[in-house]
């Protein structure tokens, strides 16, 4: 299993990147979608950082998150979004989608775990420089139209740059983008 290496470093803007298990399309239903949505907002709250870009995908997650507080922890950040998503889902379909739950078993040393996750904490980007902020935000929400999903990055529902478009029905609100670089950032 390969691990993420994460720096924690006060004014680091975060692009994270985290797969379904297998890379299977596993979130592709208002249920799994909206599950998701609540999760982040909560770890929003809780782990207090902006929220600057999202996309949800069938089988990935990209966000471009700043922590608030000059100590934190991506490793706390991500188990808050990711385990309340992973129980909901696997609880949700035990009753409801029996198939569903059957992709998601994983036999580790002859113990039967539900992943709806890849193992490892996924890609975590530190962006230290203002110019890749935009860069960034681009990828992140053209994602869905690179991928044939839609012509237009604010007609996908979940993604922020609906929410950027000032769509009222966007699921989540995005914070606005405000970052100074300190100066012992700006000598990386």
């Amino acid at each position: 299993m390969s691990h993420r290496k994460s720096f924690n470093v006060e004014a680091h803007v975060h692009f994270l990147t985290f797969s379904c298990y297998q890379r299977q399309p596993m979130l592709t239903g208002e249920f799994e979608c909206a599950t998701l949505v609540e999760s982040l907002q909560a770890a929003r709250e809780i782990e207090r950082f902006a929220l600057w870009a999202y996309v949800i995908m069938p089988e990935h997650v990209h966000l471009l998150i700043h922590p608030r507080e000059p100590v934190y922890s991506m490793a706390s950040i991500l188990r808050r979004i990711k385990e309340p998503v992973s129980r909901r889902i696997i609880a949700q379909w035990r009753i409801s989608s029996p198939s569903r739950l059957a992709q998601t078993l994983d036999v580790m040393r002859g113990r039967h775990i539900y992943r709806l996750w890849q193992p490892g904490g996924g890609f975590d980007r530190n962006l230290y420089t203002q110019d890749l902020i935009p860069k960034a935000i681009d990828y992140i929400e053209w994602n869905p139209v690179r991928r044939g999903l839609t012509d237009d990055p604010g007609s996908w529902r979940w993604s922020s740059a609906a929410a950027r478009a000032g769509m009222s029905d966007a699921p989540l609100r995005i914070d606005p983008v405000e970052w100074e670089l300190t100066p012992a950032v700006e000598n990386h």
